[in-house]
């Protein structure tokens, strides 16, 4: 890591590092698009079971058990 030497580091560890970096930034993109499309499929998938059952946003929120999605409040609309 840059910051914990004692001496100016080599282009090669600057190029290295600034990889790391860009290996980082990309991950975190691409994990924020899946959560994206995660929060996507969940709120379709309480829009159809509103539809089916006849119960409320907030009936059906309270009714889930799935880590993650667990206590939750209905959309304003």
């Amino acid at each position: 890591m840059l910051g914990q030497r004692a001496f100016f580091p080599q282009p090669a560890e600057i190029e290295e590092e600034c990889e790391e970096l860009a290996r980082a930034t990309r991950a975190l993109k691409a994990d924020r698009q899946r959560r994206a499309e995660y929060e996507k499929d969940f709120w379709e998938w309480v829009d159809f079971r509103k539809e089916i059952t006849g119960l409320s946003e907030q009936e059906i929120l309270d009714s889930v058990r799935e880590p993650g999605y667990t206590n939750r409040k209905a959309r304003r609309r």
